[in-house]
């Protein structure tokens, strides 16, 4: 074992310090804690008779393997001990009597190895085939250690095709595959070789350093000259092993190779009462799990949260940083985590110094042929790769990292963020190679040549032209191109308020206030999602008085309207039949009594919402959103006893409903009427935050035309925002997406445009003229239409009867404007008059 100065040993506490790093033999990095009083106790014994301590930490985990020469054992008596040119080794005299055991203890050798330490090792072998190749390959070892009958299968290995694999090259790097063949001696890593049975795992445990291991003839013709065991994770050359050298962490690297690091071989602290990670295994993988969620939301926060590596580059340059990660059950809330601005110890309350990266829960690659840029559209609960110098997400901009040939060996610190996300390794390569998942996996030499450009659309929104708009929600995996398909637009996650003030009075607007600026500079409506919600609110607001409650809900609204002047549409309550904002904890808000409870009416803290919103964006279009509401015609009816309520005080100007996947998959009839029950209020209709599966290209494509044309032809649609196109979306995991991660579009993304586009959207139903202003609902119920029109500059509205006498006029000011009427049940025409001339439409009256 590897020593440790005393002096650095007292150094390391004296700083403050009050665990031990030890790596254990396995190459797993262990913080042990050490009380003061017993280090004391520990140098007393010790100072004056050495200055140095025996413990296996630091410099063994990369050590000498432990050789185990084949004639040292007891041999059977089927085993012969030869001598040629000073090499001594062991051969089996007969062939196989059994296929699967040694079938007897004549074939059996048995061998008493001790380990320095305890920890996991994997097996090597130095042997030589015979003459006879595929007849001299093959033989048998324990299944673990121990002693093992020599005629149960369950005890033994068998290792058979030994005759096409193996290395003799020194510098060569030994592992399972290599294409010496016979006659030769050469070196081969049983423990990842599978010929004929996977290999088991070999642990020592403490308290048992001492372990038998055994082998067993199976062909003759196979020489052994040497065992070795070596700590699992270190890499170990043919020269390595023949001389009994320590191996390294790193294996050499080819041109265009990456850095591979396995993630548990980092410095982590394992030994705490509330342990950050944890290191796992699941079958021959082992990898780091963050078990506890974020002590900050901007750094790591304390050196709990953080794991630092070494990194041995083969050369200098500039190196992009990948991951193979697993997002966890809980997808949106375990897919974030820090990496360090560059290379070097970082601090862990310094948010200068740390990358936050989030929004992985759909992003990465898992095929094979992928090749790993910062996007992906695979989900949770699957290993995958994700280039993170490329992938901004919903964090920070990525880096790249540079190295120098005068510090070829570098520092690289990660740092945990939300519990449920497992890291398998991480690999730097050079960034101008591309690598596929394979690549990675396996480390091989990825590829200079750039995979096909990507699709660059170039025409308008799709809906531009149109009286009705067709948006989409705004987020760094949704912002490219985004002008060139949509005309609406709708923050995903920045408009809500645990986004921006997540930590009491500490406003962070910066993402929404580049969706508003996109929606601003492009002259698209903008919707501002959401003031009110049961999910996604600030923890610190749960335990407040209601009545403080009630300023700091105040204090939301103001600041908001007060830094958005302009806001088309203001979605000020969202989903109140299914997330109200009346539990504490998980973001949920508990404010519900703040704000009226549910008062005489059952809604009033609705209500109450939306009159303090009315005075706070007096010039903007309010409205309500909810989901599975035109799939559920129970729901549709509860939905409607709200809006009913806001109208009586004219609160409301648009009813929104939302249209995931998972609400679409009824008939169209149902869609239909429910939107029928919705617009007979008066008021027009948004289809909010709709996205529609595609497993497959075919399907999607069906679901589209099937679904979209009941939506967008209604005549109370004012528009529908998609939630969502390109992978990163929500949906990424159920294909949810229209565009490919390179901008290719799919079928059903060339379908949507080609029917937008050319189906007239200005229609009566005798199509009496084409204009650029509708009315709906036609007919008119309750005594009010709505206007809707394109620009806002001002025009009559006149009310003719059917011999064209003049019943009612009013000057319109607005793009949206609700008509109230006497008129009796009939038809009668409408004219709009401006400076683009006059158009008339019918309007029947119920």
């Amino acid at each position: 074992m590897q020593p440790i100065a005393l002096l650095s040993f007292f150094s390391y506490f004296a700083s403050g310090r009050t665990e031990l790093p030890l790596r254990h033999e396995s190459d797993q990095y262990f913080f042990y804690t050490l009380h003061f009083h017993l280090m004391q106790h520990i140098a007393s014994k010790v100072l004056g008779a050495a200055l140095v301590f025996g413990f296996p930490f630091l410099g063994w985990a990369q050590g000498p393997p432990i050789t185990v020469q084949a004639e040292s054992g007891t041999l059977g008596a089927d085993f012969a001990t030869l001598t040629e040119a000073s090499v001594s080794y062991i051969t089996s005299q007969t062939d196989f009597i059994n296929t699967t055991n040694p079938g007897s203890d004549a074939r059996v050798v048995t061998y008493s190895v001790t380990f320095p330490s305890a920890g996991s090792y994997a097996l090597y072998a130095r042997v030589r085939v015979g003459p006879g190749a595929g007849n001299d390959d093959s033989f048998f070892y324990g299944n673990g250690f121990g002693t093992h009958p020599s005629t149960d299968d369950n005890g033994w290995i068998t290792a058979n095709q030994l005759g096409s694999v193996g290395y003799t090259d020194a510098d060569a790097v030994v592992g399972a595959g290599g294409n010496a063949m016979t006659g030769v001696w050469k070196w081969i890593k049983l423990s990842d070789f599978n010929g004929g049975e996977a290999p088991p795992a070999f642990t020592v445990p403490e308290g048992a350093l001492t372990q038998t291991f055994q082998i067993g003839g199976r062909e003759d013709g196979l020489d052994f000259d040497q065992f070795a065991f070596a700590p699992v994770g270190v890499y170990y050359t043919v020269a390595n092993l023949d001389s009994g050298q320590a191996g390294t962490y790193y294996p050499p690297l080819g041109p265009n190779e990456p850095r591979l690091v396995e993630a548990e071989r980092g410095d982590l602290i394992l030994e705490t009462d509330t342990p950050v990670f944890a290191i796992a295994t699941e079958g021959d993988l082992q990898y780091v799990r963050v078990v506890e969620d974020f002590a900050a939301t901007q750094a790591p926060g304390d050196s709990l949260h953080v794991i630092t590596y070494e990194v041995n580059f083969p050369n200098a340059g500039t190196y992009d940083l990948y991951a193979r990660i697993r997002v966890g059950a809980g997808n949106f809330n375990d897919d974030s985590f820090y990496y360090g601005n560059g290379f070097g110890a970082k601090s862990p309350t310094d948010e200068n110094d740390w990358i936050t990266v989030n929004g992985l829960g759909a992003a990465g690659y898992a095929d094979a042929t992928d090749v790993v840029a910062g996007g992906g559209s695979d989900g949770t609960d699957v290993w995958k790769w994700i280039n993170l110098s490329e992938f901004a997400g919903q964090g920070e901009t990525p880096i790249t990292f540079t190295v120098t040939e005068e510090a070829l060996v570098q520092t690289f610190q990660l740092g945990g963020r939300e519990n449920g996300l497992d890291f398998d390794k991480l690999a730097f390569g050079p960034d101008t190679v591309y690598y596929t998942v394979a690549n990675l996996d396996n480390g091989e030499a990825g590829s200079v040549t750039p995979p096909p450009p990507p699709f660059t659309p170039t025409g308008p929104p799709i809906a531009q032209g149109k009286s009705k708009f067709l948006g989409n929600v705004y987020s760094a995996s949704q912002r490219p191109y985004f002008e060139n398909y949509w005309n609406q637009i709708t923050p995903e996650n920045a408009g809500k308020w645990g986004s921006v003030e997540r930590i009491r009075d500490n406003m962070n607007w910066t993402e929404l206030d580049s969706a508003y600026a996109l929606a601003k500079n492009n002259g698209f409506p903008f919707h501002f999602h959401v003031l009110i919600w049961g999910s996604q609110q600030p923890n610190w607001i749960d335990t407040l008085a209601p009545a403080t409650q009630l300023e700091e809900i105040e204090e939301w609204m103001s600041l908001v309207a007060e830094r958005y002047p302009d806001i088309e549409f203001v979605e000020v309550v969202n989903e109140p039949l299914h997330q109200p904002p009346n539990q504490p904890g998980n973001g949920r808000g508990n404010y519900l009594e703040a704000l009226g409870g549910d008062g005489v009416t059952g809604w009033d803290w609705i209500i109450n919402s939306f009159r303090m919103a009315r005075e706070y964006f007096p010039n903007s279009q309010l409205m309500i959103n909810d989901y599975s509401i035109i799939n559920d015609g129970n729901a549709t009816r509860r939905y409607l006893e709200i809006v009913r309520l806001l109208q009586e005080e004219s609160l409301i100007d648009i009813i929104g409903v939302q249209g995931h996947a998972f609400s679409t998959t009824g008939p169209e009839a149902t869609f239909k009427t429910n939107l029928d029950s919705l617009a007979s209020t008066g008021l027009p209709l948004q289809v909010t935050e709709l996205d529609i599966d595609g497993p497959t290209d075919a399907q999607q494509l069906a679901e589209y035309q099937r679904i979209f044309p009941v939506l967008w032809e209604h005549p109370a649609m004012m528009g529908i925002t998609l939630w969502g196109w390109k992978p990163g979306q929500w949906r990424t995991a159920q294909g949810a997406f229209l565009a490919q991660e390179n901008g290719a579009e799919r079928p059903a993304l060339v379908w949507l445009r080609e029917y937008v586009s050319g189906l007239p959207t200005a229609l009566d139903e005798n199509q009496l003229m084409r204009a650029s202003w509708r009315l709906y609902p036609n007919p008119s119920v309750a005594g009010q239409f709505t206007v809707m029109r394109e620009g806002e500059s001002p025009a009559t509205l006149q009310i003719l009867n059917t011999q064209g006498q003049l019943l009612q006029q009013q000057t319109l000011h607005r793009s949206l404007e609700t008509v109230q009427h006497t008129l009796t049940p009939g038809l009668y025409f409408v004219r709009v008059s401006g400076a683009q001339g006059s158009t008339t439409r019918k309007l029947l009256v119920q």
